[in-house]
Parts: structure tokens; C-alpha cells; sequence
């Protein structure tokens, strides 16, 4: 997932390409990010999955915790365990 200065996002998965925009905002307790816009170039992903059902199913407003090299996705502002953590690997 790339996020451009611009306001444009780029997702790749496979031969899937989604692109749109985004908008960052910050909330009482977590960053709010909104995607809006999003296209696809028909292809599916790196699991198959069809494009359309990808766009369907798409998380448009994520929730995001940042400490340290750690970064956490919520679905909702508040209250609930992550969907995803990532860790960044020096």
C-alpha cells in the first residue's frame, strides 16, 4: 500500500492495481484514514480474488495507532483489538 503526498493511494496485490484517494485526520484517540474513490484495473489479486469483489469489501475508513516501529489498524475508533499490526524491521 503506498500513500502519494499528493493524496492519491496506490494498492498492489498480484496483477490487482487499486488506486484512489485518501484523506488523514486525527481522532480523539487513533488517526483516521479515509479512502474514497478507489478503482481497480480488473485483475485479480495475489489470491485470486476478483476485482470486484475486492472493491465491494474494501475498508474505506481504518483507524490507525503508530508507537515506535509499530503500527496498528483498527475498524473503529476506539475499543477493540487490531485487525492488523505490522512491525518495521531494521
Amino acid at each position: 500500500m503506498e500513500f502519494r503526498g499528493d493524496g492519491t493511494m496506490l494498492v498492489s496485490s498480484g496483477k490487482q492495481a487499486l488506486t484512489g484517494t485518501y484523506a488523514v485526520d486525527s481522532g480523539s484517540s487513533r488517526l483516521i484514514v479515509q479512502h474514497s474513490g478507489l478503482r481497480s484495473n480488473g485483475e485479480p489479486n495475489c489470491q485470486g480474488i476478483p476485482a470486484e469483489y475486492v472493491l465491494n469489501h474494501y475498508l474505506d475508513t481504518a483507524y490507525l495507532e503508530v508507537h515506535g516501529d509499530t503500527l496498528r489498524i483498527f475498524t473503529a475508533p476506539e475499543g477493540q483489538d487490531p485487525f492488523l499490526t505490522a512491525v518495521r524491521v531494521r
